[in-house]
């Protein structure tokens, strides 16, 4: 066994994974810092589920556990315990694999991406265990944003799905000044710092610009991953997308914390011309927590499972989400109160590239 030490998120995650997934997971987490910690935070095993005692299963896709919980996904199946005198967790991930090549590359065509392996993981790794394990540090609170360090302060561009975010963080990877923090979900400590989230970036046809060019997204892939996507992206360019890494998107990637200096909200309303409008901070914390809400329901779902489960068992849950979001609130509203927020009203059918002007130079500029 191998054990890959990193910081992420402001805690020491320690990697355990056999050899034959090594390299895989060093791709996935290679550009956060090693850690040198002896007391780890968070233990990830990737490897295959223990045999536990459980305690009980409600529903079938959930485990109760004395300790923890068992949550089964379509790609893979994770054990959460936590252990709250140590304040440690430990999580055990166990991946579904394909019986056979042809059964590979048939379901890859069928995706949005044609996806590597290490796309695949490094988005299972990021999505369904590393932003999950934010949610038992209670100095720590999510926001769903892309963000970027300009000028040395972080700046959130917040909002729910397909309002820009992507695009625009695209649109000014090459200015001087600006690195990369995170293309989705942000990571805030409770004293206003923004964390690295080196999920790779997904970008979607509809992405596609002046600023990002399909030569650039497909540069080095298979022939048959070209033609995936561009077969896709005639159909629909919402179906498609790939993911790059974001040290190959942007010449400049943070992977320390930077200091919140803006929140802004992008907003697609019936305006007739892109607009800004001021937001009080709690307005703001609120919106946030409510995009969280939807956009990690199915994470949820199992926080829920297991209070249903504790209840009826008896036992107390490992947690309980009412108290994370409360808890993201009590942490957030001082943070934002001391920042500035706004809303970017956007009219619903603005032109991409008019859009993606207007955005670049008011994120550098006001």
């Amino acid at each position: 066994m191998i054990e890959i030490k990193k910081e992420i998120f402001g805690k020491n995650y320690s990697f355990i994974c056999e050899g034959g997934i090594t390299e895989t997971v060093r791709a996935s987490v290679g550009l956060y810092p090693n850690s040198t910690a002896d007391k780890m935070d968070v233990i990830i095993n990737l490897a295959e589920i223990p045999k536990r005692k459980f305690i009980s299963r409600n529903p079938s896709i959930f485990t109760k556990h004395e300790n923890g919980f068992l949550t089964h996904f379509p790609t893979c199946d994770v054990l959460w315990e936590y252990d709250s005198k140590e304040k440690s967790l430990l999580v055990t991930c166990f991946l579904f694999k394909s019986s056979s090549k042809l059964q590979t590359t048939y379901s890859r065509f069928r995706s949005m991406e044609y996806p590597t392996e290490v796309e695949e993981f490094e988005q299972i790794l990021h999505e369904l265990v590393l932003v999950p394990s934010v949610y038992f540090f209670p100095d720590l609170s999510i926001i769903h944003a892309a963000a970027l360090s300009i000028n040395g302060k972080a700046t959130l561009l917040a909002g729910t799905g397909g309002t820009g975010k992507t695009s625009a963080v695209l649109a000014l990877r090459k200015k001087d000044n600006v690195g990369f923090i995170t293309d989705d979900i942000a990571v805030i400590s409770k004293d206003g710092k923004v964390y690295p989230n080196l999920a790779w970036p997904k970008i979607y046809g509809y992405n596609l610009s002046s600023y990002i060019e399909k030569d650039e997204i497909l540069n080095n892939r298979s022939l048959i991953d070209r033609l995936h996507f561009n077969v896709k992206l005639k159909i629909n360019p919402k179906t498609v997308r790939r993911k790059l890494r974001p040290d190959y998107l942007y010449p400049s990637v943070n992977i320390h914390p930077v200091p919140l200096g803006k929140v802004v909200y992008l907003i697609r309303d019936n305006s007739k011309n892109i607009n800004t409008r001021e937001l009080l901070p709690p307005t703001a914390v609120e919106m946030g927590l409510h995009v969280m809400k939807t956009e990690y329901v199915i994470c949820h779902n199992h926080f829920e499972w297991d209070s249903y489960n504790a209840l009826a068992m008896g036992i107390p849950p490992v947690l309980q989400i009412k108290q994370v979001f409360n808890n993201w609130k009590k942490n957030l509203e001082p943070v934002f109160d001391q920042v500035a927020i706004q809303s970017l009203h956007i009219p619903v059918g603005e032109k991409h590239e008019d859009y993606l002007a207007y955005v670049s130079d008011f994120m550098v500029n006001a």
